[in-house]
């Protein structure tokens, strides 16, 4: 095992905390004598994030958990706070339940990151019309035919959008419905 440098562009100074923002482990904030740096790309790069902050050394940086905000202790200057950090989102989802036959609801759930406002989905159903589409966050869509089908989702929030595409196979008949309600003997 050994020890990646991820100090890309840092400035030749202290660094004296370090923390990943929670939902985007490529997301890294320093703390320095020069104030906050932001690497958005796992430290390749890094930027200042200093707009407000006075001129003072950043010695302690925490995300608070339930808000997302990130929270600065300066040396002899005070603590600071900036509201969450925004990203674009990361589209993703998954299909439920795991066998998909024609006839029955596909549940499509919603595990985007960086969290979404709006959601914009095709079910590549064209025959189904406008049941093709959907702008709920975890919609239920039904194929009348088997087949594979490839399903899109877009995903905004205010810094930007997102688009990721997956394919489902849909499969002909459907699980036993009377042996899926078979009650064991006591």
């Amino acid at each position: 095992m050994t020890w990646t440098n991820i100090s890309g562009n840092l400035p030749d100074v202290p660094i004296t905390a370090l923390v990943l923002d929670p939902s985007d482990p490529n997301d890294l904030f320093v703390g320095s004598d020069v104030g906050v740096l932001r690497s958005v790309d796992g430290g390749a790069s890094w930027v200042t994030f200093n707009e407000g902050l006075p001129n003072a050394g950043v010695y302690a940086l925490a995300f608070h958990r339930s808000t997302g905000d990130l929270w600065a202790a300066t040396y002899g200057r005070g603590m600071f706070r900036i509201l969450a950090p925004s990203l674009a989102p990361a589209a993703d989802f998954s299909a439920s339940p795991t066998g998909l036959f024609a006839g029955s609801p596909v549940l499509f759930v919603d595990s985007s990151g960086n969290s979404p406002t709006s959601w914009a989905w095709n079910f590549g159903d064209p025959a189904s019309g406008a049941a093709n589409t959907s702008t709920s966050k975890n919609p239920r869509h039904t194929y009348a035919a088997p087949g594979v089908y490839t399903v899109t989702l877009i995903v905004t929030n205010s810094v930007g959008s997102n688009l990721i595409t997956h394919t489902v196979t849909i499969s002909a008949g459907g699980p036993c419905k009377r042996c899926s309600r078979v009650t064991p003997f006591r």
